[in-house]
């Protein structure tokens, strides 16, 4: 009966963690520091648990990912970092966090079926957000009295459609990619229309790296199981979506489009990375923290004459040029470190599994946002690196249980 109340605390308290993440910030810190101090207290109330050896013998799948706060602190130590840098490292504590919470309910081995819990958890929250957005676009085109075509322009789409539950589009794409991966691999009920669902999402966020990721990923996946008529109904997709946007009486959708193809455009984001390039080389070797390298990127910007990038503040727009910006060398290697630690122990599973298709999602979102630089980005890539260890757990379970029934 004990096992029995504290497996349904912990699913639902993992469920409102997960379900938290895309939707409010605040209440995912309150959910996650809960789920901690309840961890904590069984330590006390279950003494058949040796919480010493378990911990040392996952030491690694805690110590890596706190690799991604250790950076931080390292910049603290640093004698032109300023006392405002505290803000960036406590930010990043869910990084030691969620992966000590993912081994420690992976050893009480209550339910090895997180990954649904936390996925449903992701997909309610989601969900939530699309029901707030789209009601709040069904509302303001009624009393504006707008036609059905106003739903493609500008102020129903991409941050305008996410203004109202204020979250960066780019970051709900991200969620949203990853529950589509486990939504069709998956397929739980009704996972068809949960797949629409999402894919409407995705368009009106207009979140073009989730679109772009799995428009390549579900190519790759009809071209591997030879469904030639997938990749007609892609083709087909594909060119009408072109005909509409061009010719649409909004030119905002082909300012988006042609946007994510603008290399060489004075203001584009990639040519907007030669200021944090020479940020980097101010200081290589551990650099100076966040909060400076920000004030050396808005002199380059200034320089460039980049004012939208002044105006917003923009950060590098790519994680890994962040990383080498604000950390040098030494912070980029140690971050390029714990991604490979990641990604092998995704492979080390031995079989084929939908988490090293997560961790491609955030490897190419990583190329055009600072994911990382934000709570939510942070808290979510500490929660897939948390599903992760647990598979891991679960695993090495499966193998010592097959070896002692042989």
């Amino acid at each position: 009966m004990k096992v029995l109340k504290r497996e349904n605390l912990l699913n639902i308290l993992v469920f409102l963690l997960a379900f938290a993440i895309p939707v409010k910030d605040q209440l995912s810190t309150l959910i996650m520091l809960l789920l901690l101090a309840y961890l904590i207290a069984l330590v006390f109330i279950d003494k058949e648990v040796s919480w010493a050896m378990i911990l040392g013998k996952h030491k690694l799948l805690i110590l890596v990912p706190s690799m991604l706060l250790l950076i931080r602190i390292l910049a603290l130590i640093n004698p032109v970092v300023g006392s405002s840098e505290w803000e960036y490292a406590i930010r990043a504590v869910p990084f030691v966090l969620l992966p000590l919470i993912g081994v420690s309910i992976a050893n009480l081995k209550p339910n090895r079926d997180f990954e649904g819990i936390v996925m449903n958890g992701l997909l309610s929250g989601l969900m939530l957000i699309f029901l707030i957005c789209e009601g709040n676009v069904i509302y303001q085109m009624v009393v504006n009295n707008e036609p059905f075509e106003y739903l493609f322009r500008w102020r129903h789409l991409n941050i305008q459609f996410a203004e109202i539950v204020r979250i960066h589009p780019p970051y709900l794409g991200l969620i949203t990619a990853i529950v589509v991966i486990w939504t069709f691999y998956r397929k739980p009920r009704h996972y068809k229309l949960i797949l629409f669902l999402l894919t409407i999402f995705l368009l009106q966020l207009l979140a073009r790296n989730a679109i772009l990721f799995l428009g390549a990923l579900w190519i790759l996946h009809s071209v591997y199981h030879k469904k030639f008529r997938n990749l007609a109904i892609i083709a087909t997709v594909a060119v009408v979506g072109l005909i509409i946007i061009q010719n649409h009486p909004s030119r905002y959708l082909r300012a988006k489009l042609n946007s994510a193809f603008e290399v060489t455009n004075s203001q584009s984001r990639f040519v907007r990375l030669g200021a944090s390039w020479k940020t980097f080389l101010e200081h290589p070797v551990i650099g100076t923290g966040k909060v400076k390298a920000q004030e050396r990127r808005r002199y380059y910007y200034d320089q460039m004459q980049d004012e939208r990038a002044l105006k917003q503040d923009l950060n590098a727009h790519n994680q890994y040029m962040e990383y080498l910006s604000n950390y040098g060398i030494l912070g980029f290697l140690i971050f390029i470190g714990v991604l490979i630690y990641l990604v092998s122990l995704s492979l080390g599973l031995k079989q084929f599994n939908i988490y090293i298709l997560f961790l491609c999602v955030f490897l190419f979102a990583f190329m055009t946002e600072s994911v990382l630089e934000r709570s939510l980005g942070i808290k979510f890539f500490a929660l897939i690196i948390c599903l992760l260890a647990m598979k891991r757990i679960y695993a090495r379970y499966e193998v010592v249980e097959n070896l002692e029934q042989h």
